[in-house]
């Protein structure tokens, strides 16, 4: 033995690796294994050093441990911290047998070294091991490594499981593994507590974890410190899974890597799956009924599983309720990999297929027949003498628009102001006979300005009190005087009105969906060209900023009740839908606190709602308007895509239906349904889409139109009824629009249904005859109401081609199938079933 002076210490050479490791050492040389006396004289200093610096100290015959110490006294309760971890082999297994155990569980070692008494007919090495942060609890030192004595299947030396462990140097050779790497202490609880659940009869109370690791921001550091509020690995921020039922195990062979494991075969030279193979699939059983049998008897078929081991698997990954990994995350054969479904949910649910259950008995009109059918009863409607509320369901393209705009008696209503102009323009009726509503009025900069602050804010009734402020003369943005032009604006625009109100049953009026409904005409019927929903069901949202500073100046200006109702919905999940129901508002004091806090939201528009929830940062609102459709007068929605159960329901024995819109098509349509192409979705395959995409216009949301190449720039979701712009022209259509989950929760509201669960996922339902897996709530009727809504918006938009009228193309990417297109699972190309 040579004692070396502390001067002549070993030098850490900081430049062997990039990361500085806490270890103790003692200069103390030793030439064979020390005695129990020579144990007892080490002193122990702590230094910061590389992997190498640790093999360089060893193989020089020095002793060292993997922890610092408080005091340098070492002992376990006094470990300070820890990173680097040995594991000694005492003859119980090679450094081969080893390695291949590594291997298997997707690990490694960074270093090694053989001990003193190490022969090539019994080899006995100590094994370095590096995590990722440093470990401060001794606790998680020991629990570790128990973990790695379970890993190498209790060859490795039981005795050396405590934090305070020290490692004789040795005389021999080191050597080299994985160095550059590091182990992550999540990984590495993954993989080696199913084995601890194992050796503790699947119990949990003596199993350590640490905590998600803490960013140290004076070192740069990770740190691991134990989990007080362990209580096993349960994930309890998971609700309980959601199984699977009545499936055939024919279809999850369709996986090969789980085909080989039901057979009892395996992957690997050893004939069985590896830890991590097994780990994969255990995630996705967890997902179905009866998984945890079908586990067990893949297992019983391979007696080259370690039963009680391999058995923990399951329990662990069942515990923390995983998601499924995908197959191509972990088997190792390529049709896994490239096989478009990668979980067992996914191909037992077959997402994206279609299937037909239709009788073949739905009638299919030819275009001339059709067109002779909506004339019909277009003229037998308006010549009923009754009052009720008739839907015409038509074809886009049939002409409802022209019988329309050249009937007489009538209030027209058109989507938008562009549509009534254009409409108003291409009619045929004289000009004596038809008038049209004004649009919005033009005023100077100054004045402009003041009346665009108020209608933000929602006081529409405040602006028509402005304008006639104006044609009276009268300053409306504290000036002394108004300007000519801005009074003769002014006036004309009340004219305008004025002729139109005054106007005989004899005139046709041009307005729009929102005048239609909020204002009074005398004309006997009112037709609506195009569905007027979001007019009837009128939604907003404000920011909850603006809303709390309202509270808070509600508080010194005696609104008390009304302040605390918003309060509540502010503080509230978003779950909880209010109403303003016998809500007395002080509107003229109102108005001039929301014009002192000068709030740019629609707020007034918001306090007169009549239900609100809030969504995330935003108060969502809806305004029923459909008691304001006069009972003495005719109503008819003309629409292609009008979704008759919802106005079954909001409208009752009033309503009154024709369907005509199921008309042979000229065109085609190709619909590929493998993505449902939602917002959400494309995030991720945007670019995989527009790779398919033909050099077409294309029609997408509004927020992603920058996504894919020719998206129209005037027309999106929400805005494509109506259009003739694009007729004749080959388009693509992507998406399957939503419109949120607070707008299902106002329909429950209006339509009186009785719904507690609105949580979106993918379900397997039957609409129109077609049953696919569709991304909607569970409430029957609601689900309904989702998919004709939905499936509206995605007609409207491809049918802005008018294939019933011309030989054109239109490609739809989207998951819900609608009437007449060619389904094809995308990637695959073949066709639906």
């Amino acid at each position: 033995m040579k004692k070396i002076a502390k001067q002549d210490e070993i030098l850490l050479d900081k430049s062997a690796s990039k990361e500085q490791l806490p270890f103790s050492i003692d200069p103390t040389v030793f030439t064979q294994k020390p005695t129990k006396k020579e144990i007892a004289k080490l002193s122990w200093q702590p230094v910061n050093g590389s992997v190498i610096n640790v093999l360089h100290h060893a193989t020089s015959g020095r002793a060292f441990t993997c922890g610092v110490f408080k005091d340098n006294h070492r002992e376990s309760e006094k470990l300070i911290k820890q990173q680097i971890f040995c594991v000694d082999f005492d003859g119980g297994m090679t450094l081969n047998e080893a390695g291949e155990i590594l291997k298997e569980y997707n690990l490694f070692y960074n270093a090694g070294y053989y001990s003193f008494r190490h022969s090539a007919e019994l080899e006995k090495f100590r094994l370095l091991f590096v995590f990722d942060g440093e470990i401060q609890d001794p606790k998680i030192v020991k629990s570790i490594l128990r973990s790695f004595y379970y890993l190498f299947q209790c060859k490795s030396d039981k005795s050396c499981v405590d934090a305070a462990r020290y490692w004789n140097g040795t005389d021999k050779d080191y050597f080299i593994g994985d160095i550059n790497q590091v182990i992550n202490l999540k990984y590495f609880s993954e993989v080696t507590t199913p084995l601890l659940l194992a050796a503790d009869r699947n119990q949990y109370r003596k199993i350590v974890t640490a905590d998600e690791g803490i960013l140290c921001a004076k070192s740069g550091k990770i740190i691991y410190n134990i989990n007080k509020e362990n209580q096993g690995c349960t994930n309890k921020n998971k609700k309980d899974i959601d199984k699977i039922q009545n499936f055939n195990i024919e279809d999850l062979q369709q996986f090969q890597l789980f085909k080989i494991f039901f057979e009892g075969k395996g992957t690997n030279t050893k004939n069985k799956l590896s830890h991590h193979e097994l780990f994969g699939i255990a995630t996705n059983l967890i997902h179905l009924k009866g998984g945890y049998a079908i586990w067990k008897e893949c297992l019983a078929k391979n007696p080259l599983y370690p039963k009680k081991e391999k058995e923990s698997i399951y329990k662990y990954v069942y515990d923390k309720k995983y998601d499924p990994i995908h197959f191509s995350k972990f088997s190792p054969y390529e049709e896994d990999k490239t096989n478009f479904f990668q979980t067992f949910r996914q191909i037992l649910i077959k997402k994206g297929r279609v299937f037909n259950k239709s009788n073949g008995e739905e009638k299919l009109w030819k275009l001339a027949d059709a067109r002779a059918e909506l004339a019909k009863k277009y003229n037998e409607i308006l010549e009923a003498d009754d009052c009720n509320i008739y839907i015409i369901k038509c074809a886009t393209g049939l002409g409802k628009t022209q019988l329309i705009k050249n009937t007489t008696n009538i209030v027209a209503a058109f989507p938008d102001h562009s549509l009534k102009l254009e409409h108003f323009n291409d009619s045929e009726l004289s000009a004596t006979i038809k008038l049209a509503t004004p649009a919005a009025v033009g005023f100077s900069e100054n004045v402009q300005k003041h009346i665009d602050a108020v209608y933000r804010n929602g006081f529409n009734d405040v602006v028509n009190t402005l304008i006639k402020n104006l044609a009276a003369g009268l300053s409306i943005n504290d000036e002394r005087k108004c300007s000519p032009e801005d009074i003769k604006a002014a006036q004309e625009y009340l004219d305008a009105l004025r002729a139109v109100k005054e106007s005989n049953d004899s005139n046709t009026v041009f307005t729009t969906h929102h005048r239609a409904v909020l204002t009074w005409f005398p004309q006997p019927t009112i037709i609506f060209d195009e569905n007027p929903l979001g007019v009837l069901l009128a939604q907003g949202s404000v920011p909850i900023s603006d809303v709390q500073k309202l509270i808070l100046e509600m508080a010194f200006t005696g609104h008390e009740v009304l302040a605390e109702k918003l309060r509540a919905c502010v503080n509230s999940d978003s779950k909880t839908v209010f109403d303003f129901v016998g809500m007395a508002i002080d509107e003229d004091g109102l108005y001039k606190m929301i014009k002192k806090l000068k709030l740019k939201s629609k707020i007034w528009e918001f306090l007169k709602s009549d239900y609100y929830v809030k969504i995330n940062d935003r108060i969502n609102y809806c305004t029923n308007n459909i008691w304001r459709l006069p009972t003495d007068k005719k109503i008819i929605i003309a629409d292609a895509t009008a979704p008759i159960e919802l106005y079954r329901k909001m409208l009752g024995s009033r309503l009154k239906e024709f369907d005509i819109s199921n008309v042979e098509l000229k065109g085609k349509i190709i619909q590929y349904t493998t993505r449902s192409c939602s917002r959400t979705g494309n995030q991720g395959y945007s670019q995989a889409v527009n790779a398919d995409l033909d050099d077409w216009d294309t029609i997408t949301y509004k927020s992603q139109k920058h996504m894919f190449d020719n998206s129209a720039p005037d027309i999106h979701f929400g805005k494509s009824r109506g259009t003739n712009k694009y007729e004749g022209r080959n388009l693509n259509v992507i998406g399957t629009p939503n419109y949120g989950s607070a707008f299902y929760m106002f329909l429950a509201k209006v339509c009186g249904l009785d719904v507690s669960d609105f949580k979106m996922k993918n379900r397997k339902v039957l609409f129109k005859n077609n049953e696919f897996v569709f991304y909607t709530v569970a409430h029957e009727e609601l689900q309904e109401f989702h998919l004709e809504l939905t499936e509206g918006d995605i007609i409207q938009a491809a049918h802005r081609a008018r294939p019933i009228n011309h030989d054109v193309i239109v490609k739809v990417y989207s998951n819900l199938p609608i009437p007449h297109a060619e389904l094809i699972w995308w990637k695959k190309n073949t066709p639906n079933q």
